[in-house]
């Protein structure tokens, strides 16, 4: 710069003129705002209301206009506060000794951000918090942490962003952690914020149980497993109880023990403090073993609970040839069977009991007509034991020819006899006989020759004497009673056996009291003699040997068809006539 002829050399930059000019500016501009500040202390003095001499110097100077509620910054430090004047020079307010003490700090756009920290929220996993800086605009955050509990020296850098509020998560519970907060602004200034926080213990926040109902049988045990939330829980450990140790225990594992019959409810709760609980409901039955006896070497067992009914059983008896009836306590084979069985023990044993129809059979063992009905009853098992039904023996509904019933034969004609009406036990389909006799237990055949009527021979008293020529009746027989009888000499009689069975002996007896003169008696069976009685002299004359009562006697089996023959031979000389009188006597 030349002025008249003077010539004036100017620095420019930041040494120059005109930054010195402008420095000299900005100094008398805070000194004029400093001493507006000093002088706003002297009203404070004066002010006697309850306050802080701080609140006092602040409520003044926003009075003087000098400051506004929104130029007002927090420090961190209840003692003070920084103030914004004119919106770009900063002092630093403090209360020392019930005094103000005033600092100017710079041009707002020239001072590194204000940075307080904020912890809002601090869990067994996670620290948040807030960074409450001023003079940020358009500045970044960036977030740092190390674990002090694990002795770790280096921050982990966790995130670099715009907004000032943030969480650390995946921390350990109950450890101790430093965290750093770097604040920087648009102008570069930087500051940063340090704290040491502890993370609280993860308490649990559920329980759950394997099992929410279980049931045991007495004696039995389970052990109940517990998983608890979240897996990172400070205390896992579970407190174990039970509403009633007399029906269900529980030990320190979790593990359960049946005792008595009954419900309880198991209990797994949270040993942290925390109230978290889970529950199982634990029902004890008790078991017993009931064994069926269904037949020798035939068993089956089925196990149920107390209180069941051991009839109630999945499967069905059978025995060949037998119905089931039901089942017995013991193995006697009754009729009647029990109709329900309480489990109430163990080893329980129950018998099956079986019945069959067995049936009596009436045999008429040569019955000519008629018939006998038939008979049934129950016959009763029980494992090798049975009970035989007693029948009473009907009467006799056949019929024979020419003989009478005497009584029923049991399991064949020579078998064991009883009368009807009479009751007999069977053990299985049996048949009885009927036993007979013939009609009579004696016959007499009377026959005789005689000379004539005149001679009285034969005396009219004489049960075959009819009161005429006894010779002129021929060769037919006549019937008296139950005797035969046939008149004439030299005779001959054929008497068939009808239906009737006789074992001897058979006696020919000469009984009608007169003299026999030469007589021959010969007795045969089907055609074959069996016996010969005679004089031993020749027949016909008088004076001869006689057969007067005389008997002959054999023994012999007549059955059904077989011919039985007697002959008799009188004299045949002169006048000599043969009278006789024989009788045959047999026995069944």
């Amino acid at each position: 710069l030349i002025l008249a002829g003077v010539t004036i050399s100017l620095t420019l930059g930041e040494n120059g003129i005109f930054q010195h000019a402008k420095n000299a500016k900005e100094a008398y501009k805070i000194g004029e705002i400093t001493e507006k500040l000093q002088l706003a202390k002297i009203p404070v003095q004066l002010d006697n209301r309850g306050m802080t001499v701080l609140d006092k110097y602040i409520d003044e100077i926003i009075k003087q206009g000098i400051i506004t509620e929104a130029d007002i910054e927090e420090t961190g430090d209840e003692n003070s506060r920084y103030i914004t004047v004119e919106e770009k020079y900063v002092y630093l307010i403090e209360e020392k000794n019930k005094d103000i003490e005033i600092t100017y700090q710079g041009r707002l756009e020239n001072l590194v951000p204000n940075l307080i920290l904020e912890v809002t929220d601090i869990q067994s996993t996670s620290i948040a918090i807030k960074a409450n800086a001023t003079r940020m605009e358009e500045g970044e955050y960036t977030y740092y942490i190390k674990n002090i509990s694990k002795n770790e020296q280096e921050y982990t850098l966790k995130e670099t962003i715009p907004t000032n509020e943030y969480t650390f998560s995946g921390l350990d519970p109950e450890s101790k952690y430093q965290i750093q907060v770097e604040a920087r602004n648009k102008n570069g200034g930087t500051t940063k914020e340090t704290r040491i926080i502890t993370t609280v213990k993860q308490m649990v926040t559920g329980i759950t149980l394997n099992k929410e109902e279980t049931t045991l049988t007495k004696g039995s045990k389970e052990t109940l497993i517990a998983s608890i939330e979240p897996e990172n829980a400070s205390n896992k450990n579970i407190l174990w109880s039970s509403t009633n140790d007399e029906i269900v225990s529980v030990n320190e594992k979790g593990e359960i023990t049946a005792v008595n019959s009954g419900t309880a409810k198991i209990t797994a709760e949270a040993a942290d403090g925390s109230g978290i609980k889970a529950t199982c409901t634990v029902t004890v039955i008790q078991q017993g073993t009931v064994t069926y006896n269904i037949d020798t070497g035939n068993i089956q067992t089925q196990v149920y609970n107390y209180g069941e009914d051991a009839l109630t059983i999945n499967f069905t008896p059978t025995k060949d040839g037998y119905t089931f009836v039901g089942w017995r306590e013991d193995n006697k084979a009754e009729t009647t069977v029990i109709g329900t069985k309480e489990v109430n023990e163990n080893n329980i044993n129950l018998y099956a009991v079986f019945k069959r129809t067995i049936t009596l059979t009436y045999n008429g063992n040569g019955a000519t007509g008629g018939s006998t009905a038939s008979q049934s009853g129950e016959q009763y098992y029980n494992n090798g034991n049975t009970k035989d039904p007693s029948i009473p023996l009907r009467a006799n509904g056949f019929i024979r020819t020419n003989y009478v019933f005497q009584n029923w034969a049991v399991g064949s004609t020579s078998g064991t006899r009883y009368n009807a009406g009479a009751s007999i036990n069977i053990s299985g389909n049996t048949t009885v006989y009927a036993s007979w006799a013939y009609a009579t237990s004696s016959a007499s055949l009377s026959w005789g020759g005689h000379y004539t009527t005149a001679m009285g021979r034969i005396p009219a008293s004489k049960p075959h004497y009819n009161g005429s020529n006894l010779a002129s009746s021929g060769n037919g027989w006549s019937v008296s009673g139950t005797a035969l009888s046939k008149s004439g000499y030299g005779i001959k009689a054929n008497i068939p056996i009808t239906g009737l069975k006789i074992t001897g002996p058979i006696t020919l007896t000469q009984t009608d009291g007169w003299t026999w003169y030469s007589a021959k008696i010969s007795l045969y069976v089907n055609g074959v003699l069996r016996s010969t009685l005679c004089n031993t002299g020749a027949y016909g004359g008088n004076g001869q040997d006689n057969l007067q009562d005389t008997t002959i006697n054999t023994t012999c089996n007549l059955n059904a068809g077989d011919v039985l023959t007697i002959e008799c031979e009188g004299g045949t000389g002169g006048n000599s006539r043969t009278g006789i009188n024989l009788s045959l006597t047999f026995s069944l």
